[in-house]
């Protein structure tokens, strides 16, 4: 019963960051960069600013949910006393 409420929550938890996703704002260089990313390959045939732009952004924010998981990954495991 215990892991079909773990899912259950899990599933959950997902589902909403998902319908929050869409309706997150960005800074205008953020919005810029995504956008026109495809538009400057196809311009250009090579990486371009905004590519940059856009790697840079995904790079951060990859940073950030590595450093949350491995900290929420300590509690779970400090709290369990593993």
């Amino acid at each position: 019963m215990s892991r079909w409420k773990f899912v259950v929550s899990l599933l959950l938890v997902v589902i909403v960051v998902a319908a929050f996703a869409g309706a997150a704002w960005a800074c205008p260089m953020c919005k810029d960069s995504i956008a026109s990313v495809k538009n400057d390959l196809q311009q250009t045939g090579s990486s371009s600013v905004s590519g940059a732009f856009n790697t840079s952004i995904y790079t951060m924010i990859l940073g950030f949910f590595a450093a949350l998981g491995l900290v929420s990954f300590h509690l779970v495991r400090g709290i369990r006393g593993k």
